[in-house]
This record gives structure tokens, sequence and C-alpha cells, in this order.
């Protein structure tokens, strides 16, 4: 494997959570509290401190909190939180209150405890630098575009590997690469959706893989990405949190799943989920947001 191929499956690694770099105790801290809790529900704008210290910023539907964060709850506005244990809590107008991994602590206002979820998968990928770890060095393609899943996440058990065709070619050759270089999967296909088989990858770990037109006249057509296994702990806490709010079945469960599985980086599920809730809920604008803004990742190969 070359350098360059080594570099980026190192990256991705990194990006993804599946290595670990030397941190200090400080760092190791800061990188633990990002994995707090998400924001489901935001009726009304609310916004938050992360430290004393710092002034307070608005925040977003679909936003990680940070723990140790004070979440406020501005006038005529309601706010749902789900923490990484799965606590949910309902924030209402003019609430205030500091949130933990593991609880809220009331500083004002209303503040009421939902029925819990299933634990949260392991958010690797919340804080925001995270993602651009994989960008500078990922190996790139403009002739095939919108490789999905790139610079992002699968669950090894059922990945599915999908690109954009280029006009003329009709036939083209994909193949992964394990983190040695070694071709563990090729198939010819005329379809721009591969489905790979559920014994070829291994939870927790990185790939490359490659599509090439077979039959394009003139110079042959490529693309190229690098992708991660979500661990199969993670891939476990997900499915059981999945058939949780599947069966809750309502928009903001939808949407709920979807967001995590952006922060996961497994984007054309969480595109999927996010398409979903739309369908329920036309015109929600942090629906419509999240869907434009992976539809434009997947057309770009960037996260």
């Amino acid at each position: 494997m070359s350098t360059r191929r080594q570099l980026a499956f190192a990256a991705a690694l990194i990006a993804l959570g599946l290595w670990q770099s030397p941190l200090s105790s400080q760092e190791k801290a800061t990188a633990g509290e990002k994995r707090a809790a998400l924001i489901s529900e935001l009726i009304g704008s609310a916004s938050i401190q992360e430290r004393a210290s710092q002034a307070s910023v608005p925040v977003d539907r679909f936003a990680a909190v940070a723990g140790g964060a004070i979440l406020s709850v501005h006038r005529e506005s309601r706010a749902v939180i789900v923490l990484s244990n799965g606590k949910r809590f309902v924030l209402n107008a003019g609430a205030r209150a500091t949130v933990h991994a593991d609880g809220l602590t009331k500083i004002s206002g209303s503040v009421e405890e939902m029925p819990a979820l299933p634990v949260l998968p392991q958010l690797v990928a919340l804080e925001a630098s995270a993602p651009k770890a994989l960008g500078g060095v990922r190996l790139r393609s403009t002739a095939i575009v919108g490789l999905s899943p790139s610079n992002g996440s699968a669950l090894a058990s059922r990945a599915t590997l999908r690109f954009k065709p280029v006009q003329g070619a009709a036939t083209y050759r994909v193949e992964i690469e394990d983190e040695k270089g070694r071709v563990i999967f090729g198939v010819q296909t005329t379809s721009p959706e591969v489905r790979v088989p559920p014994d070829i990858l291994t939870a927790g770990a990185a790939y490359y893989w490659t599509v090439r037109s077979i039959d394009h006249p003139g110079a042959q057509a490529r693309g190229s990405a690098e992708f991660g296994t979500l661990r199969a702990e993670e891939a476990t806490a997900r499915d059981n949190l999945m058939h949780r709010l599947h069966s809750e079945g309502d928009v903001s469960s939808l949407a709920l799943l979807a967001a995590i599985d952006r922060h996961l980086g497994l984007h054309q599920e969480a595109l999927e989920g996010f398409r979903d809730a739309l369908t329920r809920s036309p015109g929600d604008r942090a629906l419509i947001e999240a869907v434009r803004e992976l539809e434009a990742m997947q057309e770009t190969g960037r996260r």
C-alpha cells in the first residue's frame, strides 16, 4: 500500500474513532464531553453556554451538546434533549439546565423527564472538527462522483456501495481493499448500487473502495473513497435504538435516528431517515436543511 493510502487509512481511523491518538487528559475530557447529548426537538429557539467564561450561543435542532454546558430555552420555545444514556427531557419556555451524560441539573423553569430510550451508540463524530480530518488526505477522482460511503461509516453486515454513473458507460468494476491493501471484494456490475455480502467486512475497520468503468469510450472513468465500519457494540446499540424509535413511529423519532446516524457517519441511512421524516412533516425547516446538506455531501463526496 502506498504511503499516501496509509495516511488516508490512518486519517479514516482517527475520524471514525477506530484509532486513538495520544491526547492530554484535558483533551480526553473534552472529547468525552462532546458525546453528552443531542437536541432532538426544538420549537422556537435556545442557546448553550459551554463554559462559564464563554457567552451563550444559539443552538440548532439536532446539535450535540457537551457535558457541563448550560442549555437555555427562550421564551415561547420548547426543546427535547436526549442524553447518551437514553434519558430524555423536555425543557419548556424559560427553562435552564446543566447537561451531563447521565442527567440534567435544573437551574430554573420547567424541566420534565420523558420515557427513556435505549443507550445511544457512541457518537464518535460529534465534534465538529472530526469529519474534516479525512478531507485533506483522501484520494480523489473527479471522473466518477457521488460515491457513498465516502469519508463516513457503514454497517459491516449490511453495507451498500453507491456511485453516480457516467455518460457512455454501462458496466463497472467495483472493488474493496482492506487496511493492508488486499482486495477483499470485487464485482462487475451495471447497477450504481452494489450490496456487499454480510461476511466481507469486519466491524470496527477501515476500507478503501474504487469504481472504474469497463466500457467507457476513451480514458477509463474512475472514482475512489474511504470508509469505516461501526464497532460491533455501536452497531448493536444503534439497532436497539432503531427498533425502539421505529416502534414509536412519529416524526420526531425518525428524525432523531437520522440525526444520530449523521453523527455516526452513516450518511446514506441519515439521508433516507431525514427524507422519510420530511414526507411526514413537509415544510419542517430543520429537516429540509438536513436533507440538503446530506445531498450536497453525497454529490461532492465531502463531509
